[in-house]
């Protein structure tokens, strides 16, 4: 059977169009692949090595003990107070001792042993030696009772009551003396004074 010329050239270009189909569709089917992709994202999260901190506890040492020996300190030879060198004056005479310790002229201890003599063969341990505690001296330029007052310009009147123990008939009899008594150096003049330890210038009984 023969085809017409223009039924042939169609079928060709359908032929030519179905090859170039199936040409195209081969080439994309054997040559491609596909390719699946999947991001996964960094890890963020860090893990940290824990550090311990451990301090040293804190110590504090005890200082040494130590041990200090006790401070000595040798009494004095005598007393310093105008009132307490008056006291221990009368009492030394009345007691027997010897009162040179108290002045800085020998014929003054010497006249209050004399002084107090009497009482040698009694109880002396019955005497009471104070410094009163009312009298003050009428001419007297400072101090108060029970003080030693001041006479002049270097010395003081100290007022010390004795009493005898009591007998059978009462209480002793209490006298009162005047004992005298300086700190300032006799060596030394007015001018440049210098001062030492109080002792006893002089003594004597206040009348009434």
């Amino acid at each position: 059977m023969t085809q017409p010329k223009g039924a042939t050239r169609r079928n060709l270009l359908i032929i030519g169009a179905s090859v170039a189909f199936l040409a195209s569709a081969c080439s994309t089917s054997g040559n491609e692949k596909a390719t699946s992709t999947t991001t996964v994202p960094a890890s963020t999260s860090s893990t940290e090595a824990a550090t311990t901190s451990t301090e040293a506890p804190s110590t504090t040492e005890a200082a040494p003990e130590t041990t200090t020996a006790p401070t000595t300190t040798e009494p004095a030879p005598g007393p310093t107070w105008p009132e307490d060198v008056a006291v221990g004056f009368v009492r030394a005479a009345i007691n027997g001792d010897d009162p040179s310790s108290f002045v800085n002229d020998p014929a003054v201890a010497a006249a209050a042993t004399l002084e107090w003599a009497d009482v040698a063969d009694g109880d002396r341990s019955g005497f009471t030696v104070e410094i009163d505690p009312d009298y003050v001296d009428p001419i007297s330029q400072g101090g108060e009772g029970g003080q030693c007052q001041l006479m002049g310009d270097v010395s003081l009147q100290c007022a010390v009551l004795v009493s005898s123990p009591a007998t059978a008939n009462g209480e002793g009899s209490p006298t009162l003396y005047a004992i005298y008594v300086t700190n300032f150096d006799p060596a030394s003049s007015l001018d440049d004074p210098k001062y030492v330890d109080y002792f006893v210038i002089d003594f004597e009984p206040i009348a009434g």
